[in-house]
């Protein structure tokens, strides 16, 4: 469904010199069917309501952008590019951002994620490698390695084994706990409070 139609011409100079405008940190507004909170409830149950809110912002950092197609000029101008973002970055809001500097309309027509924190789309494995067994499957203390994690004492361990709420004196989103070099849970930030998302036996 169509909901809006712009019928501007813009030149691949006007692309080019907006899109390299992009590059740094800017105030970005989330989109409204997202799971960003506002008033403890999920912006995406307001959408649904045919509820207007105010859509909060958030700072983003572009670290890269660049045009990897020919600019195609027809009924719709149509190019590609890739990026690198800062964590909370959302991809569409930026390509409807590029849009607006160039006081016209945009969506993004397919998206491509190449890259994940440390994972990399050149270290996957197609089917048919797993198929055939021909892959390799990474610890949990190995896949998590990157993220925030913290050492349990007796006391916390008996805590979080419980799946006990804690205040999130860390200010992280996400909190790794491990016991004895085991991880044993990982929990997420809710309004200051790390709550449990994820447990794993012993």
């Amino acid at each position: 469904m169509i909901i809006k139609h712009d019928n501007k011409e813009v030149s691949d100079y006007e692309i080019i010199d907006v899109l390299n405008s992009m590059k740094g940190t800017y105030e970005q507004e989330v989109p409204k069917y997202s799971a960003i909170k506002v008033n403890g409830r999920k912006l995406y149950e307001y959408a649904r309501e045919g509820i207007d809110i105010e859509l909060p912002k958030r700072e983003v950092e572009i670290k890269e952008i660049e045009l990897v197609s020919d600019i195609e000029h027809g009924e719709y101008t149509k190019f590609q590019i890739r990026t690198k973002v800062s964590k909370g970055t959302y991809i569409r809001s930026l390509v409807r951002d590029i849009a607006y500097k160039l006081n016209t309309v945009g969506i993004m027509s397919s998206l491509r994620r190449i890259k994940q924190g440390r994972f990399d789309i050149s270290e996957s494995y197609k089917l048919e490698d797993i198929q055939n067994g021909n892959y390799k499957i990474l610890s949990i203390e190995e896949a998590l390695k990157d993220m925030y994690t913290v050492d349990l004492d007796d006391e916390l361990y008996t805590k979080v084994s419980n799946g006990v709420k804690l205040p999130n004196t860390y200010k992280e989103d996400i909190v790794v706990f491990k016991y004895n070099n085991k991880v044993k849970a990982i929990y997420k930030d809710d309004n200051n409070t790390l709550r449990v998302y994820k447990m794993f036996k012993d």
